[in-house]
C-alpha cells in the first residue's frame, strides 16, 4: 500500500510540475547524446550579467563561448569550450579569454528504444589561460564531473537531468 502512495505522491508532483524547465544562467542542461561519430559539433552562445556590488567598480560582464566536440565512437564525445570575455567599468571595456575547459561525455546507457531511459558521464578540465589580473580567469585548475539522464515522455517532451 505503501507503494502506491508513493507513487501516487509521484504523479501529482510531476503533473504539477511545469512543462518547460529551464537552467539558470549560468548554468545550462545537457542532455545525454555525444556528436555522430566523426562528427564536429559546434556551438556559441552569449550571455549578459549585471555583477553584484562585490565586483565595482566593474558593473556588467557580457561572456561569449565558442564550444566544440567531436564525436571519436557512437558513445565518446571530446571537446573544449573556449570564452571570450567583456568587463564593462565606468570608463572602459576590458576584453579578454577566459579559462579553456576541456571536456568529455561517454554515452553509459542508450537503448535502441527511444522512450526508454539514456544515461550519460560528462566531464571537465577547467586550464587556468584566463588573465587572473584582468578578472578574465579563476588561476585554479577546476575539474567537473556531471550525471546526466534523459527520458523521453511523449512525441514533444524529454526530461533532461544534469
Amino acid at each position: 500500500m505503501i507503494r502506491g502512495r508513493a507513487s501516487g505522491r509521484l504523479c501529482l508532483l510531476l503533473l504539477g510540475t511545469p512543462l518547460s524547465l529551464a537552467a539558470q544562467a549560468p548554468l545550462a542542461t545537457d542532455d545525454a547524446a555525444t556528436a555522430p561519430i566523426r562528427t564536429l559539433h559546434v556551438e556559441v552562445f552569449a550571455q549578459w550579467a549585471r555583477l553584484p556590488e562585490a565586483a565595482l567598480p566593474a558593473t556588467d560582464q557580457g561572456t561569449t563561448v565558442l564550444t566544440m566536440g567531436y564525436g571519436l565512437t557512437p558513445r565518446l564525445e571530446v571537446g573544449f569550450d573556449f570564452p571570450l570575455i567583456a568587463i564593462v567599468r565606468p570608463d572602459e571595456v576590458s576584453v579578454g579569454t577566459g579559462d579553456l575547459n576541456l571536456t568529455a561525455k561517454y554515452v553509459v546507457r542508450a537503448p535502441a528504444d527511444s522512450m526508454a531511459a539514456r544515461f550519460a558521464v560528462a566531464g571537465s578540465v577547467e586550464v587556468p589561460t584566463g588573465d587572473t589580473t584582468g578578472g578574465f580567469g579563476s588561476g585554479v585548475v577546476d575539474v567537473t564531473l556531471s550525471l546526466i539522464g534523459e527520458w523521453r515522455l511523449g512525441r514533444a517532451t524529454t526530461l533532461r537531468l544534469n
